[in-house]
């Protein structure tokens, strides 16, 4: 599950630098507000998709 889920977030990031020329550049609470325009949603539900998991036991 943990592979799944840093696999997809890496998509998303991927994705958002095809997008969005200079995303790479900005620094991680901009990256946040350019995915949620681009997704139309919040920054809240950004956050809590792209913030690294704690380890599983």
């Amino acid at each position: 599950q943990q592979t799944l889920i840093k696999r997809l977030q890496q998509d998303i990031l991927r994705r958002a630098r095809q997008l969005h020329p200079g995303f790479e550049r900005l620094v991680v609470a901009e990256q946040w507000q350019v995915l949620a325009r681009l997704t139309r949603q919040p920054t809240s539900a950004i956050s809590d998709a792209l913030r690294p998991r704690p380890p599983q036991r």
